[in-house]
């Protein structure tokens, strides 16, 4: 396996681990992004200063209205999060 895709995706299963709501992850659960385009994207991304949000338009894969309804959602999710008691 190419060191970028083992550091990438050690990388995803530690965000996963942690139950953090990702942008890429909640662009999928909306439709807008398949796994593989996210996966296209994390490896552009891991290459510039860009956040996710940025590569995917720039790549043509998401609106800015979608990531911004991506936004909302992960704000939406963290928040909901913390307000909800300890486990």
């Amino acid at each position: 396996m190419h060191p970028d895709w083992y550091n990438l995706l050690t990388l995803m299963a530690t965000h996963k681990s942690k139950e953090v709501s990702l942008l890429g992850d909640i662009l999928v659960s909306h439709g807008v992004l398949t796994m593989a385009q996210l996966h296209e994207a994390l490896c552009k991304q891991h290459n510039s200063d860009k956040p996710i949000g940025q590569v995917t338009q720039d790549l043509g894969m998401a609106t800015i209205s979608q990531v911004n309804a991506a936004l909302a959602d992960q704000q939406w999710r963290r928040r909901n999060r913390e307000d909800s008691p300890a486990k």
